[in-house]
């Protein structure tokens, strides 16, 4: 999962490779996973640190709403200024992690 997600992260970003450290599963949720990590990456010299949220459907349960839907509320929903994470991809086909996923800060 940890280099499959890295290769996602590295084309969303469009650097040459991130790091990813402490990626670890967040107990509770009962319809999707929850995982915490920590994403690195250098881009014109600078280094950069971003700790994440990734919410996965179960890949034997497919979620009961799109995560496509989920992603533009949320966006939307920041854009505005309600206090709601910040979304940051959307992995909406189950070739990277074997489900649909966001990431989220």
């Amino acid at each position: 999962m940890q280099e499959r997600l890295a290769a996602f992260i590295t084309r969303q970003l469009g650097v040459e490779s991130v790091a990813i450290a402490n990626l670890r599963g967040l107990p509770g949720g009962a319809s999707r996973e929850t995982w915490s990590l920590d994403v690195s990456f250098e881009r014109a010299g600078k280094h950069t640190f971003m700790p994440l949220v990734l919410r996965r459907d179960l890949p034997t349960r497919p979620g009961q709403t799109s995560r496509r839907d989920e992603f533009l509320l949320l966006q939307a929903a920041h854009a505005d200024g309600v206090p709601v994470p910040k979304v940051h991809w959307l992995g909406d086909d189950s070739e990277t992690l074997g489900a649909p996923f966001l990431a989220l800060m």
